[in-house]
């Protein structure tokens, strides 16, 4: 009993991990858009 909880646990700790990854990655590729973006508008002024 206590081995199947701890499995279910695990599991749940992986997928928390993999949508935290993901939200990081999306950030990242956010922010990475933005800065471009203010780069293109200082060449631009």
């Amino acid at each position: 009993m206590l081995n199947n909880n701890s499995n279910s646990f695990v599991n749940i700790v992986q997928v928390m991990m993999g949508l935290v990854t993901r939200v990081e990655f999306s950030l990242e590729r956010y922010t990475k858009m933005i800065e471009s973006a203010k780069l293109r508008q200082v060449e631009l002024a």
